[in-house]
């Protein structure tokens, strides 16, 4: 495998440094490019991490300096951050709930009659179709919205208004739409 990635690569440069403000590399893209037109390398690959422990930020340009060289062109990248661990968790919980809906169906079609056992499934299956168009249409907003009487919410997040893919749940990073789905 080494002796792969060095045909393809042939050399790393790791670039270090702190992440602006902004939740931007920003500079940092710059000086990537500058090394590239400096030594007259080819990048072949570009990696970006976040090291949230230690708030640094990681790039490592994976290059050739025996190819021709081509400048880079590098923006200013925004880094989203995610709560891996949450975030799985949260998918997680929601393949568990689909995978319950046939379990019911099976569990509720042993209850029945024979001839019955088709309909009770097909049932099962329909009301968890109307579930879900209800939950997105009033049923989150109702669950996590404003408060009235403190027993039930309002319908300001109806029809998911205002929640988009980069929402994040109030207190965490896990985008809101995991938490809603």
């Amino acid at each position: 495998m080494a002796q792969i990635e060095e045909q393809v690569h042939h050399k790393f440069k790791v670039f270090v440094g702190e992440l602006n403000a902004d939740q931007t590399v920003g500079e940092m893209a710059g000086e990537v490019a500058s090394f590239a037109e400096q030594n007259k390398v080819a990048a072949k690959s570009i990696g970006v991490e976040y090291l949230e422990s230690a708030k640094r930020l990681i790039i490592t340009l994976g290059y050739r300096d025996d190819e021709t060289f081509y400048p880079i062109q590098l923006q200013s990248v925004h880094l989203g951050k995610i709560d891996a661990p949450g975030h799985d968790f949260s998918v997680l919980e929601q393949k568990m709930a689909e995978a319950g809906t046939p379990g019911l169906a099976f569990f509720y079609g042993g209850l029945v009659s024979r001839k019955n056992v088709l309909t009770i499934m097909m049932q099962s299956f329909v009301s968890m179709g109307w579930t879900t168009v209800i939950w997105f249409a009033v049923g989150y907003s109702l669950t996590f919205s404003g408060d009235v009487g403190g027993v039930i919410g309002n319908l300001d997040m109806a029809f998911l208004r205002g929640i988009n893919l980069d929402t994040p749940y109030p207190g965490s990073d896990i985008p809101l739409l995991v938490h809603v789905a």
